[in-house]
């Protein structure tokens, strides 16, 4: 497979990957729908998935996560279209992880990749120099909420996963709230929304509200997280050092639409992948709602792309050129 910059990738229904170009036009590039059941490494044609989330693409290369629980795994692919298995074990048995893992992210300057698992967040150390997975925070065996440092500190249901230059910000799905790791305390805080309770308020920290949010990424540009809310049919944005929460597109608690526009005048059904291309600064939904691939410009303009009719799109993700923080 040639690698293309800017290229987008999207996980759908579970088994399969796909890319879509600029002008629109889906290829499915591995897999299929819906997921095989098992998990095969080898040429992209042939190989399988039995239940395919996060990714994340950087010059030559694409990593993806596999499987659930203990039978979860971490693959890549490059230039060569030869999949691999880096760690884990998809098919059961021995594994590094215990924890479904969902949204990944990586940190270029470190060499770190950094996984949200259902309760815990794992680093990478070393992704690309042979080192090993480990966690950062949470704990692979209790799920509840409780903000603390490092192994103290507890998950519920994790799902979205960002990364920036000494923060990792993830998604409590089920209940509704932002929380952000320190890298280097590895220190977790809740910093938006009040966890356990639902709700469309823009406002600050936990007096905000959320609904269901799903994947979550930075907007280099504006030096923000940008969440898809899935619940309220909504993208909303976080100034990561007020921790004010604004609508950035879409309006917040209404019935599901696919109207292109600005700001609330756009409308998204059920987004839940979210990714920002750095080099265009343009950011990209997947809505599972309408089946499309939505495109948010620089002027906030949200536009959809020739690309509806997708089955069941997940996580989303840009081939990058220049590094993110």
């Amino acid at each position: 497979m040639k690698v293309v910059p800017n290229q987008l990738y999207i996980t759908y229904n579970e088994g399969g990957l796909q890319e879509v170009s600029y002008d629109g036009a889906v290829t499915v590039i591995t897999g299929g729908s819906p997921a095989a059941g098992t998990s095969a490494d080898g040429s992209l044609s042939t190989a399988t998935y039995t239940r395919l989330r996060g990714m994340y693409a950087y010059g030559d290369d694409v990593y993806l996560v596999d499987g659930s629980g203990t039978s979860s795994c971490l693959k890549t692919f490059g230039t060569s279209d030869v999949l691999s298995t880096i760690t884990g074990n998809c098919n059961g048995g021995d594994s590094d992880f215990s924890s479904d893992l969902q949204g990944i992210d990586y940190d270029v300057g470190n060499d770190e990749l950094h996984m949200a698992g259902t309760t815990v967040v794992y680093t990478f150390y070393g992704l690309r120099s042979g080192g090993d997975p480990g966690s950062m925070a949470g704990s692979q065996t209790e799920s509840r909420l409780v903000d603390d440092t490092g192994t103290a500190a507890r998950f519920n249901d994790l799902w979205g996963l960002a990364f920036t230059s000494d923060k990792v910000y993830v998604s409590e799905k089920s209940d509704h709230c932002i929380r952000v790791i320190d890298v280097f305390s590895r220190n977790v805080t809740t910093i938006a929304g009040k966890c356990g309770l639902s709700g469309a308020v823009d406002a600050t920290g936990a007096i905000a509200r959320f609904n269901s949010p799903h994947a979550v990424t930075y907007h280099g540009a504006r030096g923000t997280i940008l969440v898809a809310d899935t619940g309220n049919n909504c993208i909303r944005e976080i100034n990561t050092f007020t921790c004010g929460v604004v609508t950035f597109a879409g309006t917040c608690g209404t019935a599901g639409s696919s109207a292109d526009g600005i700001g609330a005048a756009a409308g998204f059904n059920s987004p839940v992948g979210i990714a920002y291309d750095y080099d265009n600064a343009v950011v990209y939904i997947t809505e599972l709602g309408n089946s499309c691939l939505r495109k948010i410009d620089s002027t906030l303009y949200v536009a959809t792309l020739a690309v509806c009719g997708l089955v069941n799109p997940y996580f989303i993700t840009v081939q990058q050129v220049i590094a993110s923080p």
